[in-house]
C-alpha cells in the first residue's frame, strides 16, 4: 500500500526461523491465523487502543479509537483509522490531560495474513476469556517476537508482543506490547519548514481490543472516501505536471559524483522516486532494471533518486547483493517535483517534457506504454 495510506509496519515474507524456535502449538495456531485474515475478501474491526506513558514526571493513560480495515481492491489491501485520542491523568489531579497534540505511532504488526512469517520466536502461554464481538470468547494467548527488517534502516528494534486468538475463529481479539517512542527535536528556527514542537522520548505500554468486527461485506466508507480521494489527488497532480519543461538539478550519486539533468539531454530520462525502506519501491526495481537494458540502446535513461543520505543506501545495496546507480540526498528535487507519495515515476522526453506523471507501481508493460509517448519505439 503507497505512503498515503497511513503507517502501517511491514516485514518481509521469507521464514528465516528455525523451527525449534517455536512450540508446536503456537506454530499450529497462528499458521490458521495467517490462513485465516489471507482468505477474508474484505475485512472491518473496530479496536480501542489503550497506551499509559510518562510525560514530564505525569503518568498518563491514552485512549484511542481505531478501525482496522481491508478492501477488495489492491489499493484497499489495508488501512488503519486513528480517530480523536482522549488522555487520562493518573496521579489523581484535576489539571489538564492533554500532554501532546501528537500521538506516537503504536507499531503494531497488523498485518494478521502474515503474523506467522519472519519470527524470531513465537510461543504458547495459556487459554483465556476475553470479550470479543459481544460474547465471552474462549482464546489463545501466545507471545511473539518478529525478527528485525534488514531492509528498513534505523527501523525501530521489534518488540515481543502478546496476542489473544478466538478459538473458534483464529482471529485476532486483543494484544499487549511495550514500545519506545524516541522523541522528536525542536524545529531549528533557521528551517522554513513548518513548526514541529520538541517531543520527549516515551515508554508506552499498549493494549489494543478488538472489540467488534465484520466480514467479507461491504468495504467501510472511510476507506472508499480514502482511496477515492487520494485517486483524485494523484490525478489532479498527475494533470499538472504533464506538459510542464522539468526544471534542471545537480545531486550526487553513491560515489560523489555531480549529475545534472541537463547532461541528459537528447535523452528520454524516467526519474525513479523510492526508498530503501518502501516495500512497493523495491518491488519495481527489477522492472526498472530491465527497462533500461531493453530500451537504453534507444536512448532511455533510468535516474533514480531518494531522500535517503548515501551510507544507509549503500547498506542496503550491501545486504541485497544489488548494485543500482542512484542520486542522493534528493528532497529538494523531490519537492521541485511535487512527489508526496512513493513510489513516484516521472517520465521526460528528450526536450525535456513532462509525457507521464505516474505515483504507483507499475508493470513493465504499463512503462514501455508510456515511453512511446516519449517517442521510444522498438
Amino acid at each position: 500500500m503507497r505512503k498515503a495510506f497511513g503507517p502501517l509496519v511491514m516485514f518481509g515474507l521469507i521464514v528465516v526461523c528455525a523451527s525449534s524456535a517455536y512450540s508446536q502449538d503456537a506454530r499450529e495456531i497462528l499458521a490458521r491465523v495467517s490462513e485465516t485474515y489471507a482468505n477474508l475478501k474484505t475485512y472491518d474491526f473496530i479496536a480501542e487502543a489503550h497506551a499509559v506513558f510518562e510525560a514530564d514526571g505525569v503518568e498518563y493513560r491514552l485512549t484511542m479509537p481505531q478501525e482496522l480495515a481491508q478492501g477488495d481492491t489492491p489499493d484497499e489491501r489495508m488501512g488503519v483509522l486513528n480517530k480523536l485520542p482522549t488522555f487520562e491523568r493518573l496521579d489523581g489531579s484535576d489539571q489538564p490531560a492533554s500532554p501532546h497534540s501528537f500521538v506516537p505511532p503504536s507499531a503494531l504488526f497488523y498485518d494478521f495474513a502474515r503474523i506467522a512469517q519472519n519470527l524470531q520466536y513465537a510461543k504458547f502461554l495459556r487459554e483465556e476469556t476475553q470479550e470479543f464481538n459481544g460474547k465471552k470468547a474462549a482464546c489463545y494467548a501466545v507471545e511473539i517476537l518478529k525478527i528485525p527488517d534488514v531492509n528498513t534502516p534505523r527501523a525501530p528494534a521489534p518488540v515481543p508482543q502478546t496476542l489473544w486468538i478466538d478459538e473458534s475463529s483464529f482471529l485476532v481479539v486483543r494484544t499487549v506490547f511495550h514500545s519506545t517512542f524516541p522523541g522528536l527535536a525542536a524545529q531549528p528556527a533557521h528551517d522554513a519548514r513548518p513548526a514541529r514542537m520538541a517531543l520527549p522520548k516515551l515508554k508506552m505500554d499498549w493494549d489494543i481490543a478488538f472489540t467488534s468486527y465484520t466480514l467479507n461485506e461491504t468495504p467501510p466508507q472511510w476507506m472508499v472516501d480514502m482511496k477515492k480521494n487520494y485517486d483524485q489527488q494523484v490525478a489532479a497532480l498527475s494533470a499538472k505536471m504533464v506538459g510542464t519543461s522539468a526544471h534542471d538539478f545537480e545531486l550526487q550519486d553513491l560515489d560523489g559524483h555531480e549529475v545534472t539533468l541537463a547532461s541528459l539531454h537528447d535523452k528520454v530520462v524516467l526519474l525513479d522516486f523510492w526508498a530503501t525502506w518502501c516495500g512497493p519501491c523495491r518491488k519495481e526495481l527489477p522492472v526498472l532494471a530491465s527497462l533500461e537494458k531493453t530500451w537504453a540502446a534507444k536512448g532511455l535513461v533510468v535516474v533514480r533518486i531518494t531522500n535517503e543520505p548515501p551510507e544507509d543506501v549503500q547498506a542496503f545495496l550491501t545486504r541485497t547483493h544489488q548494485t543500482i546507480p542512484t542520486l542522493v540526498n534528493g528532497e529538494n528535487v523531490s519537492k521541485q517535483f511535487s512527489v508526496g507519495g512513493i513510489p513516484t515515476l516521472v517520465l521526460l522526453d528528450k526536450t525535456g517534457m513532462i509525457v507521464a506523471y505516474d505515483v504507483d507501481v507499475l508493470s513493465e508493460a504499463d512503462l514501455t506504454t508510456r515511453l512511446k509517448k516519449a517517442g521510444l519505439e522498438r
